[in-house]
């Protein structure tokens, strides 16, 4: 297993892809974690001199890490709304 740090938060998978503007991360063929959009690549950092692997992603893969980004967005807007609705 490889381990991802970004943000002081630690993340595991047996694969980190690392693309022009994405990480991902694999277990099998299963992505557990992603990110995208990523302009500064020197926030990403692996553990034990691990290097990325380059091996692209399937387009299954590439939609799953799109649904994951969508439910942490999600996340976030209930977290907003909550904390609105507190206030009120």
């Amino acid at each position: 297993m490889k381990t991802l740090t970004f943000k002081g938060e630690e993340f595991q998978a047996e694969k980190i892809i690392k693309t022009d503007s994405e990480v991902m991360g694999l277990v099998g063929s299963t992505v557990i974690f992603s990110f995208r959009g990523i302009t500064d690549f020197s926030k990403f950092t692996l553990a034990d001199g691990a290097e990325f692997d380059a091996e692209p992603a399937s387009e299954e893969q590439q939609q799953i890490a799109e649904i994951l980004l969508e439910q942490a967005k999600m996340k976030q807007d209930i977290a907003t709304l909550k904390e609105a609705s507190a206030g009120a």
